[in-house]
């Protein structure tokens, strides 16, 4: 109120101090903001700690409660005590993203909900269904659960709903390929592909962040497919091939995750070839000192390769 004493005194308080320190008006007003959305964000870190603390102690009740009864339910209650609290929790979560006070309760309910609904689909798969291919009800409940998540995302954006919406893909892709006949490596490939692909477009988005989950996950799942397939063959040294195409990649699209799993894929390359071809000579010491030499040289390229082309780009 303007005839408050208590008042008048703090603004004049304050005004003597800004004539003091030269400060504007412009400048008090930017730091309160500063001050607020500092405030804002803190509360919200907070609120969204709490929400995923509440979120993990309720699943796991609801799982042990499950796990003790499961045996003496019929099958109904199976499908109703895994599908049902699935999609109350994507209701609820619908429900946190339209109040602003319950947006942090949103992401944890999000992820409950992408759990419990693909599990309880595939029990009432189990329960309802006279036989026949696991695999191909795997591939349905992926589908399903692709879809609705991928109009749910369409809908409201949010990033945890793209999370699940590249599991269910990657996890829908290694189904089709496994009942397709590939092999297990030439799968894991395939999705590692489509996981490093993901990470490129989700690194173009307002979900750039996690970008170097995908970049990381594909990368592994791509050299560890590549190396099953060509170790111990004529065409071992493609290996090398593929993980300096890695670190290259990495600088292009400015990927910690990228430059850490190419480097590694590097040095286990290295490791892996001293001791296949160089193990039983006389010089096999020499080739230890100098594969050393050669890891801490690359370590040092690597620290370089950061600090210059990928840090640095990111400071700019």
């Amino acid at each position: 109120m303007a005839d408050d004493p208590e008042r008048e005194d703090a603004l004049a308080a304050i005004t003597e101090i800004a004539r003091r320190h030269g400060l504007t008006a412009r400048e008090i007003s930017a730091h309160l903001e500063r001050v607020g959305t500092a405030d804002r964000r803190g509360g919200t870190v907070l609120g969204r700690l709490l929400g995923y603390l509440g979120a993990m102690l309720a699943f796991a009740g609801l799982s042990l409660y499950t796990g003790m009864r499961w045996s003496g339910l019929s099958g109904l209650e199976r499908i109703l005590i895994t599908l049902g609290p699935g999609l109350v929790a994507y209701l609820l979560a619908i429900a946190c993203l339209r109040a602003e006070r319950h947006l942090p309760a949103a992401a944890p309910l999000f992820l409950i909900a992408g759990v419990l609904q693909p599990t309880g689909l595939l029990v009432a798969y189990a329960e309802l269904s006279v036989g026949g291919n696991g695999r191909w009800a795997l591939l349905l409940v992926l589908g399903i659960m692709l879809v609705s998540t991928g109009l749910t995302f369409w809908q409201e954006r949010r990033g945890v709903l793209l999370f699940l919406l590249l599991v269910y893909a990657a996890g829908w892709l290694a189904t089709a390929f496994e009942l397709l006949g590939v092999a297990a490596e030439l799968n894991a490939l395939a999705v590692g592909g489509f996981l490093l692909a993901a990470g490129y477009g989700v690194s173009g988005s307002r979900h750039a962040a996690s970008a170097g989950f995908w970049y990381f996950l594909g990368s592994a799942l791509t050299l560890g497919a590549s190396f099953e397939l060509l170790r111990s063959s004529a065409a071992d040294v493609l290996f090398l091939g593929i993980a300096c195409f890695l670190v290259y990649l990495s600088l292009a699209v400015r990927s910690r995750a990228l430059l850490f799993n190419g480097t590694q894929g590097v040095l286990c390359f290295l490791g892996y070839y001293t001791a296949e071809y160089f193990a039983d000579v006389g010089g096999w010491p020499l080739a230890l000192l100098a594969l050393g030499l050669i890891l801490l040289a690359l370590s040092r390229v690597a620290m370089t390769l950061d600090r210059r082309y990928i840090r640095g780009r990111d400071q700019a």
